[in-house]
């Protein structure tokens, strides 16, 4: 309503747009959302727990920089994981996380990272738990296309920042 509210009021041809954008996004969300339930605001950096029509928590997040965005999308939470493994996306393994397993095996090492060989020869990686995994201590299961989550992380600093967009989509959670 506040979004439809708004639209008249549009000073700028791009503040129209983003409006635009918004209603669209609001038009696919599912109707119902349940009694209790996440939403995540990566504009805001921000993710909530809603009971009924009330916030009960709220926990600052860690967003997808601007080259690896936090998709838009709708799930189920299916369990929490303690002390996760980190299944390193291909993606990342061909950024930079390869290139350490490869050239710096004792660092991998150090950091955690196990390395193998899957179909074809290519590389796969995974963190072991601990306290320098990337998902940190706890990572929130939740089945996407996009394989994105909502997890801790090591990194307890990055929270302070005003801006937070720092992943490579996955939403790191402040005390999750």
């Amino acid at each position: 309503a506040a979004l439809r509210a708004a639209l008249p009021a549009c000073d700028t041809p791009a503040h129209c747009t983003t409006l635009k954008v918004n209603l669209e996004r609001w038009r696919w969300l599912p109707r119902a959302l349940g009694a209790h339930y996440l939403w995540a605001n990566p504009a805001a950096y921000r993710l909530d727990l809603i009971e009924g029509d009330r916030v009960i928590q709220s926990h600052r997040i860690i967003v997808g920089k601007p080259t690896t965005p936090t998709p838009v999308f709708a799930t189920l939470v299916t369990g929490v994981t303690a002390n996760p493994w980190w299944n390193v996306p291909s993606s990342i393994v061909s950024e930079s996380v390869g290139a350490m397993v490869r050239n710096r095996p004792a660092q991998a090492a150090r950091l955690g990272y196990v390395a193998t060989r899957g179909a074809g020869g290519r590389l796969q990686v995974r963190q072991r738990p601990g306290p320098l995994n990337a998902l940190g201590q706890v990572k929130i299961e939740m089945p996407n296309a996009y394989s994105i989550f909502l997890h801790d992380t090591p990194s307890k600093g990055l929270f302070e920042q005003e801006r937070r967009a720092f992943s490579h989509g996955c939403m790191r959670t402040e005390h999750p």
